[in-house]
């Protein structure tokens, strides 16, 4: 619909700042130099919204896209972090695996769970982590432990 319309520049600089400004008329007006009323015109336009909405979806594409072409670069960040003893990190790998779940009944199961694999984790942590490190991961896995398992 909207390919055969030509927009003027003042409102392709309205569709540009339109989501910055939460779609408020006032500010949106205000921005590019026009009235409010001018904006609300524009908006009841079928061929200006479809324009709009396109600028969008091409947008959160566009973010989707730098997002996905990154996840490998922020999985090996937070694989990096967790490997240095970074208990958050840890847990926001688990998390993201959809293995902890932080309500209390799913953090008593983990804990219980991770318990029972203490010894084997310790035995990990000690042939891949230099002696510091792996002291450092087993005092806050252990104070994790302590402090979500149910006695």
């Amino acid at each position: 619909m909207s390919d055969n319309v030509r927009f003027s520049i003042a409102q392709e600089k309205a569709m540009q700042v339109w989501w910055d400004c939460n779609g408020r008329f006032t500010e949106i007006a205000r921005q590019i130099g026009v009235s409010e009323r001018t904006v609300r015109r524009w908006s009841s336009s079928p061929a200006f919204m479809e324009r709009l909405n396109a600028l969008r979806q091409t947008a959160t594409e566009k973010a989707k896209k730098r997002l996905t072409d990154n996840a490998d670069n922020a999985a090996k960040t937070l694989t990096n972090a967790a490997n240095s003893g970074d208990v958050s990190a840890a847990v926001h790998v688990l998390k993201a695996l959809n293995i902890y779940k932080p309500d209390s009944a799913n953090m008593n199961k983990f804990a219980t769970f991770f318990a029972g694999y203490n010894q084997q984790l310790q035995m990990l942590l000690n042939e891949h982590c230099d002696d510091e490190t792996a002291d450092l991961i087993a005092i806050n896995l252990n104070d994790w432990l302590d402090a979500n398992t149910e006695e």
